[in-house]
């Protein structure tokens, strides 16, 4: 299922979907076969639906996109997942393992769809971003839940670990 999409100039379309199984899309030769259970998958389209690029992100258990944000010719997101994702950088395939039950990874990609940045992050429990905002100087702002003991120092060398006073702590 598509569940985000943004409408860009002249048209074209960015949409990220959850999908399971495999999924054969118009205008591509490529079939996209989920890992597992389920993947995430964003594309960006013309004015008439085809597709200019698909880009499938995956792993052994559940993936998708918590939200997308489009400034200044980058495609901010966020993605949540399950034990190990496989995020398709420039010139590799990087694993991201998982830190406990649900983490989340968020950065952006350029407008033809190649991953500029990955930051991953997650503690014990269930952790995730439901929506990624950015300026045009490039910040990003983050808002979302996390369960437990978590660490919100991103790619800082020093953590930042906060303790969920409940079950679930929301964070911006």
């Amino acid at each position: 299922y598509f569940a985000h999409m943004i409408l860009l100039h002249h048209g074209r379309l960015i949409a990220a979907a959850t999908f399971k199984d495999a999924i054969t899309l118009r205008g591509l030769s490529s079939t996209f076969t989920a890992y597992a259970k389920s993947d995430a998958l964003i594309l960006l389209t013309d004015k008439y639906f085809n597709i200019e690029w698909a880009k499938h992100i995956g792993g052994p258990d559940r993936e998708g996109f918590t939200s997308i944000h489009v400034v200044n010719n980058k495609i901010y997101y966020g993605i949540q997942h399950r034990d190990t994702v496989f995020m398709p950088m420039p010139n590799a395939i990087v694993p991201v393992e998982s830190k406990g039950a649900e983490d989340f990874i968020f950065g952006y990609m350029t407008m033809d769809g190649k991953v500029q940045q990955m930051i991953p992050m997650g503690g014990p429990g269930f952790d995730n971003v439901r929506s990624i905002k950015a300026d045009t100087e490039g910040n990003m702002y983050l808002g979302g839940y996390f369960e437990s003991g978590f660490d919100f120092a991103g790619l800082s060398p020093t953590p930042s670990i906060y303790t969920s006073w409940t079950q679930n702590d929301g964070f911006i």
